[in-house]
């Protein structure tokens, strides 16, 4: 899928994933801005040429030419821009996919899973650019083919693809294959489970049977940002996702999706994190 514009939405093709187990999308020209998106599929940008400014967990990233990102489930990402020339190709997976995926070799998700949330993106040489497009292209193939065999090829290519991205990029040998269990991906996993039942990083650090003052350092030393920072930015991403992609929930029932006591609340909330009112952020949105 080819896109002509700059106004492209790339949440637009997510949400078809889960449909259709798979979406495949050729970026070719200015990179979208202010697209943020809480992953909860697997995606993949391989970036033919250019070059786009993007957030993985607040952290500032560029990708370049040749480059490879890996966004895995858990994870928050944003695209900022970049240049006019950019071109990548993007695959997400669909939830059921990834689970399945992820079971084919559980000792080795885990283990990449965890150096992946450091080291997401990686940098191919010319000669393994090329062999990673063959293997897009491949994909591309199997996806447009009948029912019969298509989910068992799609992930076996996938996980193909997966496998070639840490040949190419791979993981340290003194990498801590239980760097999975770090307390910042259980305290991330536990908020996407547990933030409309409390916002306070109290509740998530009596979780972990912790103090709130040592859960807080431990942490932001692994993720460069406090728990409320990562709590707020969360609940914000999910609040701009419920108030531009479901039309038919008012800011009331929005405010109690999202864990809020009352619609003041989340206002008062939204406004000192955005600087906009979530009406006001919607009828933007909508206006756009």
């Amino acid at each position: 899928m080819e896109l002509p514009t700059e106004n492209y939405n790339l949440l637009t093709d997510i949400k078809l994933v889960d449909k259709q187990g798979l979406a495949m999308v050729d970026v070719d020209c200015h990179v979208p801005v202010n697209i943020e998106y809480h992953i909860t599929n697997i995606f993949v940008i391989l970036c033919e040429r250019g070059y786009a400014k993007c957030d993985y967990d607040f952290k500032p990233l560029e990708l370049h030419t040749h480059d490879i990102f890996l966004g895995l489930p858990g994870h928050m990402f944003k695209l900022d821009g970049g240049s006019n020339d950019f071109r990548a190709r993007i695959i997400v997976i669909s939830n059921d996919l990834a689970y399945k995926i992820r079971n084919l070799n559980i000792s080795h998700y885990n283990k990449f899973s965890g150096y992946n949330a450091e080291n997401p993106l990686g940098h191919l040489t010319s000669e393994q650019f090329a062999q990673m497009n063959n293997a897009f292209n491949l994909l591309e193939t199997v996806h447009s083919l009948g029912k019969t065999w298509r989910e068992n090829m799609i992930l076996n290519v996938f996980q193909t693809i997966i496998m070639m991205r840490h040949e190419f990029c791979p993981i340290p040998e003194d990498t801590d294959t239980k760097a999975d269990l770090r307390i910042s991906a259980r305290f991330q996993e536990a908020v996407i489970n547990y933030y409309r039942e409390s916002h306070e990083v109290d509740f998530y650090a009596n979780k972990f049977g912790l103090s709130p003052k040592y859960f807080a350092a431990l942490v932001k030393s692994e993720l460069k940002v406090s728990p409320r920072q990562w709590i707020n930015q969360y609940i914000l991403m999910q609040a701009k996702l419920l108030l531009t992609q479901r039309n038919d929930l008012n800011i009331q029932q929005i405010a109690y999706l999202l864990g809020f006591k009352d619609q003041t609340t989340f206002c008062r909330f939204f406004k000192k994190q955005e600087g906009l009112t979530p009406s006001m952020y919607r009828n933007s949105a909508l206006a756009s």
